[in-house]
């Protein structure tokens, strides 16, 4: 082993972490269900191949919505509901990304009109509220 350090954290990134990568995201992709998520005048309705849910925004706990890369995903909790939504492992639909486009400002203002407050985070692609305690 004359290699060096970081030319040795390469090879096991390569040999181990890659595989056990694309294993998990395939695994992950044969899984995928088609979903659709809108926010109507006072409620946020996810709708998946069997079931929907409609969660009111007076009963929203938490919401995050991150829009880009792997990690691209929708979070809901309240009214008797917690999902997570992966969109960015998800094999998307012919023709589309596997990225969120940004939240309308109309729905950012009406979940702030319905007491969920807009926390800070350090990545401008991630949105998150919470309901204030």
């Amino acid at each position: 082993m004359s290699m060096g350090p970081r030319v040795a954290i390469i090879v096991m990134g390569v040999v181990v972490g890659l595989p056990a990568y694309l294993l998990l995201r395939s695994a992950l992709r044969r899984r995928t269900l088609s979903c659709a998520v809108a926010f109507g005048n006072d409620e946020l309705r996810i709708r998946t191949d069997s079931s929907t849910h409609r969660i009111p925004f007076t009963e929203l706990e938490t919401l995050v919505w991150r829009m880009r890369s792997d990690y691209a995903r929708v979070e809901v909790r309240g009214a008797d509901t917690d999902l997570s939504l992966i969109v960015g492992l998800a094999k998307p639909s012919e023709g589309r990304t596997a990225e969120l486009p940004a939240l309308p400002r109309r729905v950012v203002r009406r979940l702030e009109l319905a007491g969920v407050t807009l926390e800070p985070s350090r990545r401008a692609e991630t949105v998150r509220f919470r309901r204030a305690a």
